[in-house]
């Protein structure tokens, strides 16, 4: 997909434009890769899921699989859509569900659709629930039914998951997570995984797509990759902790640098005064493994993150950079730099 591709929302009368210039390729030789499409609410991630799956024909541009025009029928693409709600059948049991989308998607015979449908509920752990109706589970065990019933059915090649775990508590989103990427991996699935969480894609995914405003911000490698090397400013601040300032804060940057950004981990914070910016500690929070400091420089806020638990609201301190990204006028990455 190329050009703009425009919608019309429900009760809206006017047209937007959903998703612009984008072009993104699977290679086939990554088969079973998870590719997580990371951005922030209304960039058009979910708009992108419903093109690839059928559900939304664009308006300029095509989806190819494996080198040939994608049928036009959804069905018809081996592909298989995991939604934040998925819909299920509220009078039907659970064995009922699950057994509905494989007489949808495939021609096994009841003896067949019956034992697979044992199989897959035996491998998400909800073998005990067959027999109950939808509305008597939990929000995990839900999810967990439609993980059996998107990813273990047979003649799918591509799953698409659409922030599939957003109403979990944190505890129901690491397992959901682990057992997702724990199935993909075993069946050798390929997989497009949108979410606006950082954590999750970090968690789930091989490969890292960031989206802004309809458009592909940055392709990258792993989250990790990413994080370390973001291509432009929105990238940096919204992979987290990174702190935009103005270039006075640091010396002998390039001259056509605007801002600069500093990871709080590479923000060091002294006792004793040197060559560092003094700043004012306006809130401590300590977490598991390090805490997390916020700075006053001025009219600036700066956050810190550090091991040293010794800090407290009101003490004044000398703050160093270790590194920074520098930004041009048009929050793109011109260096990295360190200090």
């Amino acid at each position: 997909m190329y050009p703009p591709s425009t919608w019309r929302p429900w009760g809206r009368h006017e047209e937007c434009t959903a998703l612009r210039d984008v072009s993104l390729t699977i290679d086939p030789e990554n088969e079973g890769e998870i590719l997580a499409v990371l951005g922030p609410s209304g960039c058009g991630k979910t708009t992108l899921l419903r093109v690839l799956v059928g559900l939304v024909t664009p308006t300029y541009g095509a989806v190819y699989i494996n080198g040939a025009l994608a049928p036009r029928k959804p069905k018809e693409r081996e592909m298989s859509m995991l939604f934040q709600s998925s819909p299920r059948i509220s009078h039907k049991t659970v064995a009922a569900n699950i057994e509905f989308w494989l007489r949808v998607r495939t021609k096994l015979n009841k003896d067949e659709r019956t034992a697979l449908v044992r199989k897959a509920a035996e491998r998400v752990g909800i073998p005990h629930l067959l027999h109950k109706h939808p509305k008597h589970l939990s929000g995990g065990e839900l999810r967990r039914m439609a993980v059996a019933a998107t990813i273990l059915v047979p003649q799918v090649s591509t799953v698409l998951l659409d922030e599939p775990f957003s109403a979990l508590d944190a505890n129901q989103r690491n397992e959901s997570r682990m057992l997702v990427r724990e199935l993909l991996k075993e069946t050798g699935r390929t997989a497009v995984y949108v979410t606006h969480d950082q954590e999750e894609a970090q968690a789930i995914a091989d490969r890292i797509v960031v989206m802004r405003d309809g458009s592909i911000e940055q392709i990258g490698g792993t989250y990790v990759d990413v994080y370390r090397n973001p291509r432009t400013q929105f990238v940096a601040e919204f992979t987290g902790g990174c702190n935009i300032l103005p270039v006075h804060f640091v010396s002998k940057a390039p001259r056509n640098v605007s801002t600069v950004g500093i990871r709080s981990e590479h923000v060091a914070l002294h006792k004793a005064s040197g060559n560092g910016i003094p700043a004012t500690i306006s809130d401590v929070r300590f977490g598991s493994r390090s805490a997390q400091i916020t700075l006053r420089v001025r009219d600036y806020k700066i956050v810190a993150e550090t091991k040293n638990e010794t800090w407290a609201i009101g003490e004044t301190c000398w703050i160093t950079f270790e590194k920074y990204f520098a930004f041009d006028a048009d929050g793109k990455t011109v260096c990295q730099t360190q200090t």
